[in-house]
């Protein structure tokens, strides 16, 4: 497998996994800040477009929202993750895959958007959800991964 690049360089992909749309987040090289980066549909072409996000932003880790196991969707989370750690290493890619509680994260997105998104229109983007909320999940874990150091 080749490597993902030196850690100066490489960053961190937050996916807000959902059956129609699927949001993005990606950390800067520091790994300190978590940046929205829009949305992808879930279809047929969903892990190769994953995979260009992960060559051309030098992934390194994927922080894939895990909800509770109360929700249901637990399960469908967990199949599209062994999906992706499939094509990453067909690709002779090393991004490591980690399932992190995303409880809360959607609700926050959306608590965030209705403080800063002032026309009401545009705050009923589920794709900018989506996003915002893969955003606030790559923050909570890159928070996390600092506090511990």
């Amino acid at each position: 497998m080749t490597a993902a690049g030196n850690s100066t360089e490489s960053k961190y992909l937050a996916i807000d996994y959902g059956l129609k749309r699927i949001g993005i987040a990606v950390s800067d090289p520091s790994k300190i800040i978590s940046f929205p980066r829009g949305y992808i549909f879930n279809d047929s072409k969903t892990l190769d477009n994953i995979i260009d996000i992960i060559r051309n932003d030098n992934i390194i880790k994927i922080v894939l929202g895990l909800p509770s196991e109360r929700s249901g969707f637990a399960d469908d989370v967990k199949r599209f993750s062994e999906k992706l750690s499939e094509k990453i290493s067909a690709n002779n890619l090393a991004a490591e895959i980690v399932l992190y509680d995303e409880r809360f994260t959607s609700k926050i997105a959306e608590y965030n958007m209705r403080e800063s998104v002032t026309k009401k229109k545009n705050r009923k983007v589920k794709g900018t959800i989506d996003s915002l909320a893969a955003q606030v999940l790559l923050q909570n874990f890159l928070d996390r991964e600092h506090n511990l150091r």
